[in-house]
Order: C-alpha cells, then sequence, then structure tokens
C-alpha cells in the first residue's frame, strides 16, 4: 500500500510539471514513469529529485519567461519560427537550462526516449 501511495505522490507531482517540461523541449517520453516495479526508496529519491527540480532556479527561470507573454503569442511566435526576439532569446535560453538540468542526475525511475519498456 506504502509503494502505491509514493507511486501516486510522484505521478501527482510529474503531472504537474508535465506542461512545463514539455513546453522547454524535454521528450514527452522522458515525462513518464517507468512500469518495472521499484523499491520504495527509488520513489522517494524520484519525488525529492523531482520536487528539487521544480523549486530550481532553472525550473522558476522558465516559468517567468513563460508568463511574460499571452499562451496565444507563444503558440504563435513558435508556429510562425519567429527569430531575434529578445523575449524568443529569453525563452529559448530558459528552456536549454531547464533541459540541462532535468538530464542532470535524472532517476532511472523515468522513461527514456522510448515508447515501450521491457525492463
Amino acid at each position: 500500500m506504502i509503494a502505491k501511495t509514493s507511486s501516486e505522490s510522484l505521478q501527482s507531482l510529474l503531472d504537474g510539471a508535465r506542461i512545463t517540461l514539455i513546453a522547454a523541449g524535454v521528450p514527452p517520453l522522458q515525462i513518464n514513469i517507468r512500469k518495472k516495479k521499484f523499491q520504495i526508496s527509488s520513489y522517494v529519491k524520484a519525488y525529492d529529485w523531482l520536487h528539487d527540480l521544480k523549486l530550481s532556479e532553472e525550473y522558476t527561470n522558465y516559468v517567468k519567461v513563460r508568463a511574460l507573454l499571452p499562451e496565444e503569442t507563444w503558440t504563435n511566435y513558435i508556429t510562425c519560427n519567429y527569430t531575434g526576439l529578445a523575449e524568443m532569446d529569453m525563452l529559448l535560453l530558459a528552456g536549454s537550462k531547464l533541459k540541462k538540468r532535468w538530464k542532470k542526475d535524472r532517476p532511472p525511475l523515468f522513461n527514456k526516449d522510448r515508447e515501450t519498456d521491457n525492463e
């Protein structure tokens, strides 16, 4: 029962970060918990790591830059491939830093870049 609670807590935290991480360029397949069974301590470590990520300067900066403009404007900028705009440069830099932070010491509990996880 405890493992399920740990898994649900981690999934809830991950769901809360999913949109931001995808917008920053993290591959969506990585933003999932692997189906393999892990020890409770692995869930706890992954939860702590993700919680620290959400409190990190990189995550906070990305959210702040994204909040500068309405979401529709960002969508238009990205769709039309605008370059050279200060706000786009800020967003790309913040996204790059957040992606780098996501990759750093990411727990093995999170998916890699493949659809199926046979491990």
